[in-house]
């Protein structure tokens, strides 16, 4: 019965994807589309990860009201302030601890260029300094455009480098999306429209995806002759196992929206919401933690994962939480706990 229900489930979302209606055969009729979903969910008890109607910018993004007035936003865009970087460009929110690198090339729809990559790189490095005083406790990657996140290779550039060139130029992007993999802190990519080759790479080396309902994924290398080779064979295949990253790897197939969601790819996506206001909602709920604590979550996580055995994998996790016994904050959430109140964590 439950697996009949969790498929009927997953057809109604694939027919929300096409604009279609959640009233028919639940109840509810004539009413249309997305307001179904506030009574899915009660009928459930489960959360569908994806939200239909657009939220004010000024409201708080878990709904429970616990953010104060005059808190800040990180959905608000006027409280970040420009760092660095032209093609891709780093924006902090002190107030709130969010960071945002903006890939803005869309001329060459953010296909990923030699100056491009550059500016990646100094918007990744300041997001690991940052991190390190917990300015920056959560990292949102997105596009200046909901219709292209990232086209991949910039293949113009490409024609023009010879074969060591073109070796050179691959080896630094995967270096570079190894260090946006290792920043401290969660990672969440917005991924509004086409996210193609080192596009999707980008976003596959991020913690968290989150979608907009026209977004297409995919690796399509091999069907230019060559292999995705900036993480995306290694990092498909440990999200979603060993078959389904070949079927997506030797075919060379896009993923709609609906179809990443379901695979795995995505974690989250909108439906008639830009996505970025659904990434920095989620990123909002995340810095609500401990600045310490989840920076060695996310540790334990990943370093543990990399372990042979169930005890080097322990081993990781206690010396991870070692580090967050002795914290003040910790010390803060017990006393925030008795109180009632929200705790207020300095990082520290």
């Amino acid at each position: 019965m439950a697996t009949a229900w969790t498929a009927a489930v997953r057809r109604a979302v694939r027919g929300l994807a096409h604009g279609e209606t959640l009233a028919s055969g639940w109840g509810k009729r004539g009413v249309q589309g997305l307001p179904c979903l506030g009574w899915f969910q009660t009928q459930t008890q489960t959360q569908i990860p994806f939200h239909g109607q657009a939220r004010d910018a000024s409201s708080s993004s878990s709904g429970s009201g616990e953010q104060g007035k005059g808190e800040a936003s990180c959905l608000d865009l006027k409280q970040y302030e420009h760092v660095c970087g032209t093609e891709a460009k780093l924006f902090v929110g002190e107030k709130h601890g969010v960071a945002r690198i903006e890939l803005d090339r869309m001329q060459a729809r953010n296909a990923l260029g030699k100056a491009m990559l550059e500016d990646l790189e100094e918007c990744v490095a300041k997001t690991r300094d940052l991190s390190r005083d917990h300015t920056v406790r959560c990292l949102v990657v997105h596009s200046c455009s909901e219709s292209v996140f990232c086209a991949g290779a910039d293949l113009k550039e490409r024609r023009a480098m010879s074969d060591d060139q073109v070796v050179e130029f691959v080896k630094r992007l995967r270096t570079s999306f190894l260090d946006l993999q290792r920043v401290p802190v969660p990672t969440i990519a917005a991924v509004g429209g086409v996210a193609l080759g080192g596009g999707f790479e980008i976003a596959l080396a991020c913690d968290l995806r989150v979608g907009s309902d026209t977004c297409l994924v995919g690796l399509p290398e091999t069907r230019l002759a060559i292999i995705p080779g900036a993480g995306g064979t290694q990092r498909l295949a440990r999200l979603l196992g060993v078959t389904k990253a070949k079927d997506l790897v030797f075919t060379g197939r896009h993923l709609k929206a609906y179809e990443a969601f379901e695979m795995g790819v995505l974690d989250r996506y909108t439906i008639q919401k830009p996505v970025l206001d659904e990434a920095l909602a989620l990123a909002e709920e995340i810095v609500r933690g401990g600045p310490i604590a989840l920076q060695q979550a996310k540790q334990a996580i990943d370093e543990g994962l990399e372990q042979l055995t169930w005890e080097e994998a322990m081993g990781v996790e206690e010396k991870c939480y070692a580090k967050v016994v002795p914290t003040t904050d910790r010390l803060e959430a017990l006393d925030a706990f008795a109180q009632k109140r929200k705790p207020q964590f300095k990082g520290e």
